[in-house]
């Protein structure tokens, strides 16, 4: 009886534990899930319709990206109230980033034909605009210096046009004020809460912003006790007069007792402890520094430790403290400094360790080298040399001394090249990189094949962070073939040397270098060729250009260029060899036309070049999402002599006076225009370009093309 008893109870208990629960209804409140379809032991969430009422402004893909956290869980779990509603908060917070602050999202959800149908009912409500935006109680700060704290977000194009209130950027704004008040000695500030007064149709409103300011604190007298030593009394005096008169805030008490430990720190005192205590006196502080200086230390021996391919010798020359050396904490950080700018190493650790007595420490150097030594390989594309690519060797630490050695093939169906490159920023002392490259190159022009053997000596001085000065030496010999453009003189050279020496400077404070947003980039050179230094030409070259960024909204980037040349022929030169012309027209220079198409022609339609060249761009830049953006252009530039002698059916020059004087002349003449728009993709090497170029102005007589395409890799500047 009883094992009968114990067997009817398991099986009741089992049944309980495989019986299927009844199924609940949609919308049940205990529940609240929709209908789980079962199958081969496994839940499944029932498939998710999403739709769209009374949404105008922010599109369907617009929701769902504000959305998206949300509307994943939905779609990958069992349907719940909950999230919904969250997805609901999420729509109408980016309806309130958009201006419309009175946006309400509200759903309804149902199930039908075993799918959830989720409905979301949008009431968008008037776009506010900001009327005006008012401050009150600020005597501390002006309102120019406050209002520019609370613009945000614009309409119109490019974001020109009237203010939208957006409550958070407010909010965000008087946080940003407060700290304005707070670094100034306003250590009582407040802000209160926005005032608003909307316009009856609610589509315009009026913010008034309450300020309280208090009484603004600074630092009346700093005093100093406990070993203050003689050699360190200037400096601290210096530091004294330094903050005496400043705002006072909480970290203001940081700031000088960091230095007062530099101070000591680089006299040999890296133990130095510093007791900071403040007293109010009315609207000034007294502050009291108590210095417990610690034991004199000098470096009584070194250890170097992770060096396996660096030369330790390399390694010494970069270390400002040495055996024996008193401990100054500026040493330690250029110590530091060198070590990392060498770029050989991924991580420098310094660690001062006791030494016999407590006077003494050892300084141990731990680094991590970084790979020195890779293999690299690349593609692209150009709408005149189409596909190129190339492949390279290079090790950053060659022989464990610091330099590099690089080696480089490359080709297109147009060009050939390889280059070995050998640089030292070391030979002449630091900041001086030295960089000797040789190199052969070979390409197609379209009207004459250039061969290039060549070799320089180029010196680099870091002058600023963004400030570079460079000097060289340049020797080449040149082959020009297949000449098919009929030349301005007779037996014009096409087998030369030119050799020359070139001074260059340039200015870049550009935020990137294949996609900037802001910044600035000038640059000019100078470039001499004489037969006293080896040339077998003479000529005098100038280039110089700039390339400014502007943000005007935060992915809308307006982009300035302008290039220019000259060449001047030396006293015994008439004129200049094709190799060494200039030639403009094509994906980076003026859009409208061909590779080296714009400009001087023989009585063929071959281009011949010229003497002198510019260029002008005006480009702005609209980026969409991560990776994809559009451009409008226009490029305007010109060639002089803007005519070859066989257009003008004039005879050779027979002397360079003639040359200078039609360069001259033509300088600023007979630009050519290009209007566009453009399409890109942006990679980690640099965007893929397609551009549209129409020129507004065509000349007939040279059969200039109405629409050019550009299809490249990189920017056009």
């Amino acid at each position: 009886m009883h094992r009968k008893f114990i067997r009817h109870a398991l099986l009741i208990l089992l049944a309980l534990f495989v019986m299927p629960p009844p199924p609940a209804a949609f919308g049940d409140a205990d529940s609240n899930e929709a209908a789980i379809s079962r199958g081969n032991g496994s839940a499944k969430t029932a498939p998710l319709v999403t739709r769209f009422v009374g949404n105008s402004h922010l599109s369907e893909r617009e929701l769902h990206v504000a959305a998206a956290l949300e509307f994943q869980d939905l779609e990958h779990s069992v349907y719940r109230d909950s999230l919904a509603d969250d997805a609901a908060f999420q729509m109408e917070k980016a309806y309130n980033r958009a201006g419309f602050a009175f946006a309400s999202v509200d759903y309804s959800a149902s199930h039908q034909d075993h799918e959830v149908v989720l409905i979301f009912s949008v009431i968008e409500g008037p776009r506010v605009l900001l009327e005006e935006l008012r401050l009150e109680g600020n005597i501390g700060f002006s309102d120019e210096k406050l209002l520019p704290y609370f613009n945000s977000k614009h309409t119109g194009l490019l974001g020109l046009g009237q203010q939208i209130f957006v409550e958070n950027d407010l909010d965000e704004a008087a946080s940003s004020v407060r700290d304005l008040y707070y670094s100034e000695g306003y250590l009582n500030v407040s802000i209160k809460e926005p005032q608003y007064s909307f316009s009856p149709e609610r589509d315009r409103v009026t913010v008034t912003v309450p300020i309280e300011e208090g009484s603004r604190i600074v630092i009346g007298a700093i005093e100093y006790r406990g070993d203050v030593l003689p050699a360190a009394e200037n400096a601290l005096d210096q530091a004294k007069r330094s903050h005496i008169g400043e705002p006072f805030f909480r970290r203001r008490k940081l700031l000088l007792k960091s230095r007062v430990q530099e101070i000591y720190g680089n006299l040999g005192f890296p133990d130095t402890t510093v007791e900071l205590s403040e007293e109010q006196q009315g609207e000034a502080v007294i502050l009291t520094c108590t210095i417990t200086s610690g034991p004199k230390v000098t470096i009584s021996s070194l250890t170097i430790t992770g060096n396996n391919r660096t030369q330790e010798a390399f390694i010494m020359d970069r270390l400002a403290l040495q055996t024996g050396d008193t401990f100054s904490l500026n040493k330690q950080r250029e110590t530091f400094r060198n070590l990392q700018q060498t770029g050989l190493f991924q991580r420098v650790g310094l660690e001062f360790t006791d030494g016999e007595d407590a006077s003494s420490r050892t300084l141990a150097i731990e680094l991590e080298e970084a790979k020195a030594r890779q293999l690299f390989f690349y593609t692209g594309w150009g709408s005149y040399e189409m596909l190129r690519g190339g492949a390279g060797f290079q090790d950053n630490n060659l022989f464990g001394t610091g330099r590099t050695f690089l080696l480089e093939a490359g080709a297109s169906l147009r060009s050939e090249n390889v280059q070995a490159t050998w640089i030292d920023p070391w030979l002449l002392g630091h900041g001086i990189t030295v960089n000797i490259p040789v190199y052969f190159r070979r390409r197609e022009e379209p009207s004459f094949t250039r061969e290039e053997m060549g070799s320089s000596v180029m010196l680099t001085k870091t002058i600023t962070k963004n400030l570079e000065l460079t000097l060289g030496y340049l020797y080449k010999q040149t082959t020009i073939s297949e000449i098919a453009a009929v030349a301005d003189i007779a037996n014009l050279e096409s087998d030369y040397t030119v050799a020359s020496a070139k001074a260059q400077t340039t200015w870049d404070s550009r935020n990137d270098l294949f996609f900037p947003t802001k910044g600035l980039k000038l640059y000019g050179a100078i470039e001499a060729a004489e037969p006293a230094i080896g040339s077998e030409l003479s000529f005098w070259r100038l280039t110089a250009g700039l390339r400014h960024f502007t943000k005007l909204a935060r992915k809308t980037t307006l982009g300035l260029r302008y290039d220019t040349g000259l060449i001047v022929p030396g006293r015994n030169q008439i004129t200049i060899p094709l190799g060494e012309r200039f030639f403009n027209g094509g994906e980076n220079s003026v859009r409208s036309f061909k590779e080296s198409e714009l400009g001087p022609h023989d009585l063929s339609g071959n281009p011949v070049g010229g003497l002198a060249y510019n260029v002008a761009s005006i480009e702005l830049r609209q980026q969409f999402g991560h990776n994809t953006a559009a451009t409008l252009f226009v490029d305007y530039g010109n060639i002089a002599p803007n005519r070859s002698l066989n257009e003008l059916n004039k005879p050779p020059y027979t002397s360079r006076s003639e040359v200078i004087s039609d360069t001259l002349d033509d300088y600023f003449s007979d630009f050519r225009p290009a209007l566009g728009v453009g399409l890109l993709y942006l990679l980690p090497i640099g965007p893929v370009r397609l551009d549209f170029a129409w020129n507004p102005d065509l000349d007939e007589d040279r059969g200039e093309d109405e629409l050019t395409i550009h299809f490249s890799i990189g920017m056009a500047f």
